[in-house]
C-alpha cells in the first residue's frame, strides 16, 4: 500500500446534517432552496440544484425540523461543484459567527426518528 503524505487543513471537524437552508444572495436579491450536507464550526456544504460562484456572498438560515427554530448566518461561497446530474455541492465559508455543529447534526438525527 502506498502512502501518502495528508494535511488536514480545516479548523474544526465536520459533521453530517441534513437541514433545510434558504439562502439569499444579497447583492441580487436572488433566492436558492438547498439543504445542507454536512457543517463545521465555520462552514457549511450544501447541495443545490444550481451552483453559485466563488466569492458570492450568502445569507443564509437554517430551519431546524425538531421545533422549527431559524438560525441566522452569513458566508461567502468557496467552491462550488457538480455532484451529479441533478446536484450540485457548495461550500461555504461562515463570517462573523460560530455553529454549534454537534447539537445541530444531533438534532437533525432527532428529528428524523
Amino acid at each position: 500500500m502506498q502512502e501518502t503524505d495528508f494535511t488536514e487543513r480545516r479548523s474544526s471537524p465536520r459533521f453530517h446534517a441534513r437541514v433545510a437552508v434558504l439562502c439569499v444572495n444579497p447583492a441580487n436579491s436572488r433566492v436558492y432552496l438547498s439543504k445542507s450536507y454536512d457543517l463545521s464550526t465555520y462552514g457549511i456544504r450544501l447541495i443545490l440544484t444550481e451552483p453559485i460562484k466563488p466569492l458570492t456572498d450568502l445569507s443564509m438560515c437554517l430551519h431546524m425540523a425538531d421545533n422549527g427554530e431559524q438560525i441566522n448566518v452569513r458566508g461567502e461561497v468557496v467552491w462550488s461543484r457538480k455532484a451529479d446530474d441533478d446536484h450540485f455541492m457548495v461550500g461555504v465559508r461562515l463570517k462573523d459567527c460560530a455553529l454549534r455543529p454537534v447539537s445541530i447534526a444531533l438534532r437533525s438525527i432527532q428529528a428524523c426518528l
